[in-house]
């Protein structure tokens, strides 16, 4: 169930792991992910990084491994798992994982073996070498030959291997032991040099990588000499971008070479990023990105810190992501959402190496610092909503927020509550969102911002809705939408309108209501937003429902779902599934309701959230009570309670359930004995065991939990 390709630094096997994981794609309907564990330093942070690559969102009380294992669960899933040398030690988590998804399979690179029970080990060497003496005609047929040749001719079409050049060529291959990496470096060089001069430059690149200190990492012995030999043939001012260009993480665009790499001209990046590139020390990958393998970025960082400008080089980056984050929050809350929202996916490893920066330079009395990291948490706040980082934000703003040098009262201050505020909703902390929101409108009217106020006022009216203290809500958000519109804040305004859309609905004015989420949804769908469409969709929908329409509230609810499946917002995708399955239930239609609860209970299950949970399961509760089983929907209403006291991730706007009915009428039909002995047995009730009662057949007796 695990395979592990191993073999020294340079041997190709994350291309061979691409290569296989391409062929059986098919083989796995469950899907495919690669994830590179180069960037990570601890083997606790490992199933954290796999998580991230799956979009498991964060959950309190809940770990990596578990989140990981329901995300997969049954399905047929290929894992491939990229330089796992230095993170050994998270075997055993991964083992774990593998118990809880029996189809899972993992293909993994290293140099050396996870030693896992399920484990099977593809050693790969380096490619064979021509033997001395090899005839002209043999020597192409060869690997490490074949390898040099084919990259040589990029490097400089037209070349060929000849009699004049076979010996220089195959001493090449020998003195670079094979290494696929080694020989692409080396014939990068072809561009300038031909193999006999070539080989003549190895000399002293050998002997490096040949007799460096035994106590050295075997990385650092085979691979340190040919990066080394291809960084002194850098130009001056190449060498100095390729060591800038190591602070990067996960990658970066020609445009943040350009602003983190040079001091002031920067006219000269592409052509020196085209030449990094030809030399095969950055590697593109044909969507505008470029990266450094990890080695050739240790080396990179090596020689950033014997240059001295590590401290300058990494402050730049931090500041220019910094720009890059306000970027991203002005597209998310504007035109360009799912594209702003694939950009922080992309440079989420940069992110976090610049919140890393600022927070170092916090906690050791930067002040200056400490207001950009809270800038910084401020422009996340609905990218880390969207994908479900509420513990990230959470313990990103509150390192901030209490740094002995973070100013009291700024709009870096106001900005970071906003994203803490809204970590403390999602989590079902409404008071203290409401008390952090509260703060962030103050700050924010202090420094004069009209736009920060207009999304502060927002976010506090409906903290304010959710704790049912309408009037007050309304108010805050009614002067969102002023302040909004005076600075063209077009987004905030028409999602505060969505809000109070859904305030008229739960305060009995459903013209007005149906009146102001229409206004809402006509200037959402316009600017490309599916958060807010997907609200106001769900609040039309839920007009619809009341007004009888029920076929209308299903197609709404359908649209809003797609708008939050589109986007990736797995809690507001389950508050609507719940709502379908509602609406399908007023129709009599229970086989279609009980799906709809079931695919709530899913997404719910892949937030970590048993509360919500609880909810769903009413819904089905109810649905047994529809078909005739009272004593099924006794069990499951109990379980729903009891899940439903629990802490968890679930965007509910009003405490009236539409389950009451159903439960009592179900509690109704049994006599006092059985509700007393049903009741307890669904309230000891595991999430599974729930599922399987209210998907067992009419009239098949369920097994008592003992």
């Amino acid at each position: 169930r695990v395979v592990t390709i191993t073999g020294p630094g340079g041997t190709g096997k994350t291309r061979l792991a691409i290569a296989v994981a391409d062929r059986v794609r098919a083989a796995f309907p469950g899907g495919l992910a690669y994830v590179s564990l180069a960037p990570v330093a601890e083997a606790s942070d490992v199933l954290p990084a796999l998580a991230r690559a799956l979009d498991v969102p964060e959950a309190e009380g809940r770990s990596p491994a578990e989140g990981v294992a329901t995300r997969i669960g049954d399905r047929r899933v290929l894992l491939v798992l990229d330089n796992c040398e230095h993170v050994l030690d998270a075997a055993p988590d991964l083992a774990a994982v593998l118990a809880r998804c029996p189809a899972l399979r993992i293909l993994a690179t290293s140099r050396a073996p996870l030693k896992i029970r399920a484990e099977a080990e593809v050693p790969l060497h380096p490619l064979a070498l021509p033997p001395r003496g090899a005839a002209l005609g043999d020597l192409a047929g060869i690997p490490s030959v074949a390898l040099f040749v084919a990259r040589a001719q990029k490097a400089r079409p037209g070349f060929a291997l000849t009699a004049d050049n076979a010996d220089a060529v195959a001493a090449i291959c020998r003195r670079l032991d094979g290494l696929p990496l080694a020989l692409e470096l080396a014939a990068a060089r072809m561009r300038v040099l031909d193999p006999e001069a070539l080989l003549d430059r190895l000399g002293h690149a050998l002997d490096v990588l040949t007799t460096g200190d035994r106590d050295l990492p075997e990385r650092q012995r085979t691979l340190r000499g040919t990066i080394a030999w291809s960084h002194d043939l850098l130009t001056e001012p190449e060498q100095q971008l390729f060591r800038r260009l190591a602070v990067f993480a996960g990658g970066w665009t020609q445009g943040a070479a350009e602003a983190v790499g040079y001091d002031a001209d920067a006219g000269r990046a592409l052509d020196e990023v085209t030449s990094l590139v030809e030399k095969g020390l950055v590697q593109p990958d044909g969507a505008g990105r470029f990266d450094l393998l990890e080695t050739i970025r240790a080396f990179a960082l090596e020689q950033l810190d014997a240059s001295g400008e590590t401290d300058d080089v990494k402050a730049r980056h931090a500041a220019y992501v910094l720009t890059v984050a306000e970027e991203v929050g002005a597209g998310i809350t504007g035109t360009t959402q799912l594209a702003s929202m694939d950009r922080a996916d992309r440079e989420t490893a940069n992110l976090q190496e610049a919140l890393g920066w600022f927070r170092e330079r916090a906690l050791g009395g930067d002040a200056e610092a400490a207001e950009r990291g809270m800038q910084l948490c401020g422009a996340l706040w609905l990218y880390w909503h969207i994908r479900g980082r509420h513990l990230s934000a959470r313990a990103w703003t509150d390192a901030f927020l209490d740094a002995p040098a973070s100013p009291a009262r700024s709009l870096g201050r106001a900005r970071s509550l906003n994203t803490a505020g809204m970590a403390s909703w999602s989590l079902g902390e409404t008071d203290r969102s409401v008390r952090e929101w509260q703060l962030a409108v103050d700050l924010a009217g202090e420094a004069g911002r009209e736009p920060d106020l207009a999304v502060a006022g927002f976010l506090l009216g409906i903290g304010l809705l959710v704790s049912g203290r309408m009037a007050e809500a309304r108010g805050h958000l009614e002067a969102s939408v002023a302040r909004a519109h005076k600075v063209g804040a077009e987004w905030t305004a028409a999602l505060a309108q969505s809000f109070i859309g859904y305030l008229d609905l739960l305060t009995g004015r459903p013209e007005e209501a149906r009146r102001v989420s229409e206004a809402a949804l006509e200037t959402l769908v316009r600017i490309g937003d599916y958060e807010g469409s997907g609200f106001a969709l769900s609040t039309l929908a839920a007009l619809a429902a009341a007004d009888g329409d029920h076929e209308q509230a299903l197609a709404l609810y359908a649209r809003s779902q797609q708008a939050y499946e589109t986007l990736g917002d797995r809690p507001e995708e389950a508050r609507v599934l719940d709502g379908m399955g509602w609406t399908a239930l007023a129709l009599e239609r229970t086989e279609a309701a009980r799906g709809h609860f079931l695919a709530s209970i899913r997404a719910y299950e892949e937030i970590a959230s048993e509360r919500g949970v609880g909810v769903a399961l009413l819904g089905l509760a109810a649905t047994a009570e529809a078909e005739g089983q009272p004593e099924r929907a006794v069990r499951l209403a109990a379980a729903a309670e009891v899940f439903s006291e629990q802490q968890g991730i679930v965007m509910v706007y009003a405490d009236d359930s539409p389950a009451r009915p159903y439960v009592e009428r179900a509690r109704a039909a049994v006599s006092a004995e059985a509700l007393e002995r049903l009741t307890d047995e669904g309230r000891r009730l595991s999430v599974p065991q729930a599922v399987q009662l209210a998907l067992a057949p009419a009239g098949r007796p369920v097994r008592a939990v003992a």
